[in-house]
């Protein structure tokens, strides 16, 4: 029986992922471009970029795949899933890669969220500073 868990990303991450997984019972793959992943000591590595079709092809072999990081390319996660089970789904992947798409389906589907405004500009930035008060300005990547 398969029990080989894949990891898209092996930092640090993906390194506790792996320590996590050898108690169960689970052997572990990475994929990751780094020669130097923290998780390669304690997983097999597959030193290859995240979109490289033959690294991609020996995750697939795995019983499960997932991923340690969201900024996994949307076109690996799916062909990943065509072959497999990918958890998350790729489609929470892809909600979860813009952060203002990730906050309207949270309210979307009645999860609380703190107030929050799309920032596109220092204007953008300046109303919302006016409109919300004293306030964090958390800048995250959008895609």
């Amino acid at each position: 029986m398969n029990r080989r868990l894949g990891i898209i990303g092996g930092g640090q991450l993906g390194r506790m992922l792996a320590l996590a997984a050898h108690p169960l019972g689970l052997s572990v793959s990475v994929l990751d471009p780094d020669p130097n992943a923290p998780a390669r000591v304690v997983a097999q590595h597959i030193p290859a970029d995240f979109d490289d079709p033959d690294g991609l092809h020996q995750l697939a072999n795995c019983a499960w795949v997932t991923f340690e990081f969201e900024n996994v390319p949307n076109a690996a996660a799916a062909q990943l899933a065509s072959q497999g089970p990918v958890f998350p789904p790729v489609e929470a992947l892809r909600i979860s890669q813009d952060r203002w798409v990730e906050k309207n389906t949270f309210v979307s589907l009645g999860i609380a969220t703190t107030r929050f405004v799309q920032v596109d500009s220092e204007s953008d930035a300046r109303t919302a500073f006016s409109d919300l008060g004293p306030l964090i300005l958390n800048q995250k990547t959008r895609l």
